[in-house]
């Protein structure tokens, strides 16, 4: 299905997105867009960094949800940063890589730019 350019999605800035969306958003807009998702998959995901870190040092299992979660504040600060940077170096090597072949990527090489920025 083509869309139409009125259909097409906005950037937060209100550009109209088309093609894949690191590569077809700011530098600014990735970094947001990678800060606004860390807190998301970080609160997601404490639970298994916890209990992978509970057996690495043998301490006891728990279930307790205030164990669990327990360092999630930092965590989220720590893959904030993190992830901020590798949107924004996806979407670097990806505008890098289809400036050098004049069309949009293919998956393989989508990937590799993911790849290259860390992801």
């Amino acid at each position: 299905a083509v869309l139409s350019q009125r259909s097409l999605p906005r950037s937060p800035l209100g550009r109209r997105i088309s093609g894949a969306m690191s590569e077809a958003r700011s530098d600014a807009e990735n970094v947001v867009m990678g800060m606004a998702c860390a807190p998301v998959f970080a609160t997601a995901l404490q639970p298994t960094i916890f209990l992978k870190h509970a057996r690495m040092q043998a301490l006891p299992l728990s279930t307790s949800p205030k164990v669990l979660w327990r360092g999630t504040t930092a965590s989220i600060g720590n893959e904030t940063g993190q992830a901020g940077l590798q949107f924004l170096t996806t979407g670097f090597f990806k505008r890098l890589a289809s400036s050098h072949v004049g069309r949009p990527l293919k998956p393989l090489e989508d990937a590799s730019a993911a790849a290259a920025a860390g992801a």
